[in-house]
């Protein structure tokens, strides 16, 4: 395989994982705020691009995130350096897939569990 249908293929992958994000349902959080979850066991598997498209509720938040260029992506996680690893490495897999690193924020102590939450918070200044 030459380096030119390598770098083909990834990107034909790139463009059908945006789509699928696009198609995910989200799990609403208390007054209607974009939220997704993705436990530990879930996280621990194997995972690629496409893989990430079947995550619950990330397409929709993603989605939500490009209408307009003030929102960021809030990756809740919890401490200790697992879970720093772990919201680290979604944030690189998302910054790979086309997310600016500008619209991903870490946020430590997470949601009570060993899960990595995901939520859209609307009011990043332009």
């Amino acid at each position: 395989m030459t380096p030119a249908a390598g770098l083909y293929g990834m990107l034909s992958i790139m463009k059908h994982f945006i789509l699928i994000l696009g198609l995910l349902v989200v799990l609403p959080a208390g007054g209607g705020e974009l939220y997704a979850e993705i436990p530990a066991r879930v996280w621990a598997e194997p995972r690629d691009g496409h893989s990430l498209s079947r995550l619950e509720g990330l397409g929709e938040l993603v989605k939500a995130l490009g209408v307009d260029g003030r929102q960021r992506l809030l990756i809740h996680y919890p401490g200790g350096e697992e879970g720093s690893l772990r919201a680290a490495e979604l944030r690189s897999w998302l910054v790979a897939l086309g997310i600016a690193s500008r619209h991903i924020e870490l946020v430590p102590g997470g949601n009570g569990t060993a899960a990595l939450g995901i939520s859209l918070d609307e009011g990043m200044a332009p």
